[in-house]
């Protein structure tokens, strides 16, 4: 047995695997894109219905989720909230991302209602399948066998972060951005690739995604960088390739971030200190942010898919990563040392627009690029690990036990990624849809025995409970018993911001109340509240506690 000499490869001389190179005219050229879908079409139509089926719950129930409330009042209404401003465009902007600001406004106002909601979720989901099919493509065309391609690209696209890009309808856009800068990456890689005369408009295609990427989601954006180490897995032995690799990676990232941040700084120049600019402000505290890096979103991101992180579990990812990619830089690589400081340089570039600002909040959402790279790393690592051992195994078995060896290896991978599998679609159930279904479904109720012109609301919020500001915790007000961040099981009775919004919704789902109307003033009460306004209708959602199971 013998490791590829163009990239993770699992094969021996008796046993060689389907190559992921199209042959013509006795010369190899990278798989096409109509190639690929043509040959592997039973393997996409796998890696289509799987994540489908993850998310399935998402676009079959219609329900809302905390700022799905507000952005979907705004929308319609076109009335500013307190949180958001003056409207979904300028709230958008003042943060670099205009586009998404667009893209939420057109698709929400079509949508129009709570209900309607699950078609723009549609949208998000698709993109992630779209994503994952790219991923795969950049994988094979990297030398990876197909079967793991594929496996790589859904456990990818199953991770925590692509569960609340799936589950909540406001963030429908952020596989977008994924998609875009990963589309980016081989525009550059296509740059390398092409003629002299043609260099020049691949890599300008290539800024002109990641710039798009950037003013949709920019935590979405840095997926340029996860596409970037695909491509550079194709080229560990070439180092003349990898060099070119990473100057047009670096030079079309830098140019792609700073017209991004000029952008930015006109955008708050123009509109002044609008809702949501104290974001936009840079760190000066670098060993804090470094710290908190390493403690937080780094910490959570070696976890994978486990909600409940454990340094132990930290310790695993982070070691069989380490090792096996040491160990196939030592034995193959062209240049070991440059490909260690780019991996190592990797790690906080994708997750670079969180690290510069002050603001310290390391959800889910904003680790998709971090998590996925670090999730490329763990598989990386697993195989040449793999295929370390295979070469030891290879001298002591004979070649049917070597072929067992091979399928115990295959099952092995599927088994961990259906785990992977299960668990998204277990949170996507249990921990976005059941929970707010059932709040929605109590919040209907309630509004519905609300008095017809009725001028004043009370509302009792919900609020979790947090051990010295942790995450994930115990939740104590609600359905779910995990909350993680402000995502995974919060209430949306939880935010004050949404409270009027949802109510307002559903007083016009039920005709009593005109977007361009009168409508209810609302009274928020915090959870421990017993006292209320004598005559003032309550809505009180705390007994969502006593459905949550056992």
């Amino acid at each position: 047995m013998t490791s590829s000499s163009t990239g993770i490869r699992i094969h021996d001389p008796d046993h060689t695997a389907a190559t992921p190179t199209v042959v013509d005219g006795g010369a190899n050229r990278p798989l096409s894109l109509k190639e690929y879908a043509m040959r592997y079409r039973l393997m996409l139509l796998g890696m289509t219905l799987t994540l489908f089926g993850i998310f399935t719950p998402v676009v079959m129930v219609p329900y809302a989720f905390s700022d799905d409330y507000t952005d979907l009042w705004m929308a319609v209404s076109g009335e500013p909230t307190a949180q958001f401003g003056k409207n979904i465009i300028d709230a958008s902007a003042i943060t670099g991302r205009p586009f998404s600001g667009f893209l939420i406004q057109w698709f929400f106002s079509a949508a129009g209602s709570i209900d309607n909601l699950r078609f723009v979720r549609l949208v998000g989901v698709i993109t992630i399948v779209a994503l994952a099919l790219l991923l795969c493509w950049a994988l094979i065309r990297s030398r990876i066998k197909p079967i793991y391609g594929a496996l790589i690209a859904v456990f990818v696209c199953s991770l925590p972060t692509f569960q609340v890009y799936g589950s909540w309808a406001v963030l429908f856009s952020a596989p977008l951005a994924a998609l875009l800068a990963g589309a980016a990456s081989l525009f550059a890689v296509a740059g390398v690739n092409a003629p002299r005369g043609l260099v020049r408009d691949r890599l300008l295609a290539s800024v002109a995604l990641l710039l798009a990427a950037l003013l949709i989601y920019q935590p979405g954006a840095m997926f340029f960088w996860v596409f970037f180490a695909v491509a550079l897995v194709g080229a560990v032995e070439n180092s003349e390739r990898s060099l070119a690799l990473v100057r047009a990676h670096f030079a079309v990232g830098a140019v792609g971030l700073v017209l991004a941040y000029a952008e930015l700084k006109l955008t708050v120049h123009f509109m002044g200190s609008a809702t949501g600019a104290g974001r936009n402000h840079l760190t000066h505290d670098i060993g804090g942010k470094a710290h908190w890096f390493f403690h937080d979103p780094l910490y959570h991101a070696l976890n994978l898919f486990d909600l409940t992180p454990t340094p132990w579990f930290a310790a695993l990812v982070a070691t069989v990563a380490a090792t096996g990619i040491l160990l196939r830089l030592l034995e193959r690589g062209a240049r070991p040392a440059l490909y260690a400081i780019v991996a190592l340089v990797l790690i906080p570039l994708t997750y670079l627009p969180n690290l510069v600002v002050t603001e310290s909040w390391a959800a889910y959402r904003t680790q998709v690029a971090l998590s996925s790279l670090i999730a490329l790393y763990f598989c990386f690592g697993a195989i040449t690990l793999w295929l370390t051992f295979r070469d030891w195994l290879r001298l002591h078995v004979s070649r049917r036990g070597l072929l067992a060896s091979d399928q115990l290896a295959l099952a092995f991978s599927v088994v961990f990624v259906g785990v992977s599998v299960l668990a998204a679609a277990r949170n996507v159930l249990t921990l976005f849809v059941e929970p707010h279904i059932t709040e929605q479904r109590m919040l209907r109720s309630q509004v519905a025995a609300l008095p017809d012109g009725v001028k004043r609301v009370g509302f009792v919020l919900t609020d979790p409970f947090t051990e010295g500001g942790r995450w994930p915790t115990l939740s104590q007000e609600g359905m779910s018993n995990l909350v993680a961040y402000d995502e995974f099981g919060l209430p949306s009775s939880d935010l004050p911001w949404t409270l009027a919004p949802s109510v307002n919704l559903m007083l016009h789902d039920e005709g009593r109340l005109q977007f361009n109307g009168p409508h209810p003033e609302l009274d928020a009460y915090e959870s421990w509240s017993t006292v209320f306004p004598k005559g003032e209708p309550v809505i009180d959602l705390r007994g969502l506690l006593k459905l949550r199971e056992p």
